[in-house]
Formats: C-alpha cells, structure tokens, sequence
C-alpha cells in the first residue's frame, strides 16, 4: 500500500450530539458521524504501521478519520485493516467506508474480513457488517436500499446505526458494475425516494431540529430545484417565524406525480405565535417553478404527517 504520503485528519464531531441508534453495550459512548470544522492533523507513515490511524481514532472515539493521499487515492488496504481491528468503533467504521470499494479487484478480501464482523459481540458492527455484504454481493435487501423502479440502479447512505450520518449519498450501477457517490452534500440523510422515471431522486436530510427536502439527478447530485420550500413560502408571505426562536422547520416529499414531471412537498414549522403552521406545495420540473402552495389550519405540537389532500388529483 503506498500511502505514506497521506494526511491523516482527525475532526471532532461537536456539530450534532448524535449517538448510535442501537446501543451495542450496557453504557455506550456517544458516537456522531458529522463534522465541524476544528481538526487535528498529522503526516503518518501508513504503509508502515496502519493500525496507528485506528489506535489513534479508538482512542479518541467520538471523531471520524478523514484521509486526503494526492499520490494514492485508493485507500482499499487501510479500510481492510480498519475491520481487523480491535476497538468495535474502528471495526464498524471501517466497515462503512469499504463499501466504496465493492467493484474493487481485491474486494474478495474485503468479504473475507467483512464476514469475520458477523461473529462480532457489538450488534452495530454485525449491523454494518451485514449491510455492507448486501452491496458486494449485489442483493440489496432491507429498507436502508431504495430501488429504482426500472430495478437499474440503488441508492443508499453509509453509517445507518447512527442518529446522524455524514451525508452523503451512493448509487450502485447494476448495468455499469460500478457504485460511485453522489457529488452533492446533504447534512445526514434519511430518506430516498425514486421518482417513477427513475431519473430523479428525492433526497430528506436534516437534523435534531429541522428536515428539508432536495430533488437531484441520480447519476450527477445536481439539484433540480431552482429554489428551495422556505424561498417559496417567505415569497408568499407563509413564513410567519421571524421572532421564534425555535421554529423548527421541516419538509418532506409527500410523492412524485405519476408521470414524473411533478413533486408535492409538505412543509411544517412553529410561527411567532408557537403554533404549527403546515401545508404542500408542488413543484413542477418542467417549468422549474412551484406552482401550487396549499396552506392546511394551523395546529398544535407535534407536528402531523402531511398527506396528500383528500380528493387531490394530479
């Protein structure tokens, strides 16, 4: 492995206070996925020793490695010894990040040592371990795959045990063999819906105090919307929470037309006067324009699951 030029960068987490979603002990640590911007770096000869890159993030726990090597970008050997470590953290993180190399020439050892995790006493590794061979044997079963209609192509997200992942997203090609990630950024994915076309991509992400919404192209992460559901709602005078401090809005796609060229959202969020206000808008790709917004009554918290209007027809 010819790494010794990497840069080994350890960012603490302190952005969100996530933790895994299943504890794996009786007291778990704490455990995020997302990135603020303090971090701490040094040069590290890899090929020599690798096991001091996991020493060094089992040791700190509640970080995330990030490795930049100009000279060899293909990090497959360094994933590998991340699974054969002994720290359950290091094993399910290292788990995740070598599901990028499922196409890889050498990816039989990665099922080898991605196996091993199965017999693991740490329920999230045997988790990120059985998800993981979900990708390099091409089955794609569960409910942290979403299947593209025509049954081309899969998008997921890595890190499904933690609350907050790191946001990105990936699409594996059945007809081009390959699985490659989508170059957008989506603060800690939730969830992904295909339109009927399976040529565009819903994608929800959020965090502990807000969710939004982002239409894409599956095969480049371009959005493809013009303007966001807050832009909308400010330019109809919908957005009545200037002063609230905690107005918490989310936004979700409610579903794709049938034929593709349309998508209704739904949108929530506590105004000035601490009540829910919610409603759907429609955006149409076509025109790149929204061209219904629909506000419901306003409520009380929490908020409701928006549907569809009753008798709505596309």
């Amino acid at each position: 492995m010819k790494c010794r030029a990497a840069i080994i960068s350890l960012i603490i987490l302190t952005a969100l206070s996530g933790c895994l979603k299943t504890a794996p002990a009786a007291n778990p640590p704490s455990r995020d996925v997302n990135t603020d911007e303090q971090s701490f770096s040094f040069e590290a000869g890899v090929a020599a020793n690798p096991f001091s890159v996991w020493d060094e993030l089992a040791a700190r726990q509640y970080e995330i490695v990030s490795i930049d090597s100009p000279e060899d970008p293909d990090l497959f050997n360094l994933y590998l010894e991340g699974v054969s470590h002994s720290d359950p953290y290091v094993e399910w993180y290292a788990c995740n990040k070598l599901i990028a190399y499922s196409e890889h020439p050498e990816k039989q050892k990665a099922i080898d040592a991605i196996e091993k995790l199965l017999v693991s006493t740490d329920i999230n590794v045997v988790t990120a371990a059985k998800f993981a061979l979900e990708v390099y044997q091409h089955n794609f079963n569960g409910p942290a795959f979403s299947r593209s209609p025509d049954g081309k192509r899969v998008a997921f997200h890595l890190f499904n045990e933690a609350r907050y992942n790191d946001g990105e997203v990936w699409i594996y090609d059945f007809e081009q063999s390959t699985v490659y990630p989508l170059k957008g950024q989506w603060l800690s994915v939730e969830d992904l819906k295909w339109s009927g076309d399976s040529n565009k991509l819903s994608i929800a992400y959020g965090g502990r105090t807000w969710g939004s919404i982002d239409l894409v192209d599956p095969m480049t992460g371009e959005s493809l919307l013009e303007n966001s559901v807050y832009d909308v709602l400010e330019k109809n005078k919908l957005y009545t929470a200037v002063k609230q401090a905690r107005p918490d809005p989310y936004y979700r796609l409610v579903e794709w037309s049938p034929d593709s060229t349309k998508a209704m959202m739904s949108y929530s969020f506590m105004d000035d006067d601490n009540k829910v206000q919610q409603g759907i808008v429609i955006y149409d790709l076509r025109k790149a324009a929204y061209t219904t917004v629909m506000p419901y009554a306003s409520g009380e918290a929490p908020y409701p699951e928006i549907n569809k209007p009753e008798g709505f027809k596309w």
